[in-house]
C-alpha cells in the first residue's frame, strides 16, 4: 500500500520545505498540488512555469503512455503558485526561460535521489514516517478523487488506462460508513413507525 497524506498535512510538508528551502517547498508543491511524478517536476522549465513575470495558470505536460503521444492540462491551485513564486523570486537566472526550473549545486538538473532523502527526512521529522516523493502524487490522487468522478482524476494524473488510476484512489472504512449514514439517515418530517396491536404483525 501507498503511504499518502490528509490535505492537513500536505499543507504542512509543503510549508515546512519551503522553510527548509524555497526549491523543495515548490517541488513537493508541484508533486503534492498537481500530481506531478518527480520525474516531471524535474523536466520542467522555467518557461513553463513562468511567463511574463507571472505563474501561469495550467501547467502542460507531455504524456507518452498509450499509443500516441497526448498533452494534459493541470490547472495551477493558488497553493502551488505561492510556493512557485517564492521560489522563483530568489532563483537567479529565472530570466532564462529554456533553463531547467531546478537545478543542482554544480549546474546540473536536480536528481531524483537527492529530492528522495530531502522528502524521506522530512517526512520523518513531521510525521515519524518515511515518505516517497511518490506518496505525494498520491497524495494529490486522494484528494482530488473525494471532489471529482474518477475519470477526471485519470485526465489530471496523465494514465492511459483507468485501471491504473484506481490503485491511486480508494475507500476507507469511514468513507463508507459516511456514505451509508448520509444515504439512509432518516428524513426530519418522517412519520413514526407504526404500532402494530400485541400478538399481531
Amino acid at each position: 500500500m501507498i503511504d499518502f497524506l490528509q490535505k492537513d498535512e500536505l499543507d504542512r510538508l509543503v510549508s515546512h520545505a519551503a522553510m527548509l528551502s524555497p526549491k523543495m517547498g515548490a517541488l513537493c508543491g508541484l508533486m503534492g498540488y498537481a500530481g506531478l511524478r518527480i520525474s516531471e517536476a524535474l523536466s520542467l522549465r522555467i518557461e513553463e512555469v513562468y511567463q511574463n513575470g507571472t505563474i501561469v495558470k495550467s501547467l502542460q505536460l507531455g504524456s507518452h503512455t498509450g499509443k500516441k503521444p497526448r498533452t494534459r492540462f493541470i490547472p495551477v491551485a493558488p497553493a502551488l503558485a505561492n510556493v512557485l513564486l517564492a521560489y522563483l523570486s530568489k532563483k537567479p537566472g529565472r530570466t532564462d526561460p529554456d533553463a531547467y526550473l531546478f537545478m543542482g549545486y554544480k549546474g546540473m538538473r536536480l536528481r531524483p535521489r537527492t529530492v528522495q532523502a530531502q522528502i524521506h527526512k522530512i517526512g520523518m521529522n513531521l510525521f515519524n514516517k518515511r515518505l516517497h516523493p511518490h506518496a505525494l502524487r498520491h497524495t494529490f490522487a486522494t484528494i482530488l478523487n473525494k471532489q471529482a468522478p474518477i475519470r477526471v482524476v485519470q485526465e489530471a494524473l496523465g494514465h492511459a488506462s483507468i485501471t491504473s488510476t484506481q490503485i491511486y484512489t480508494h475507500v476507507t472504512k469511514q468513507a463508507v460508513t459516511e456514505a451509508v449514514e448520509n444515504a439512509f439517515k432518516p428524513q426530519q418530517d418522517q412519520p413514526p413507525p407504526l404500532k402494530y396491536p400485541q400478538g399481531k404483525e
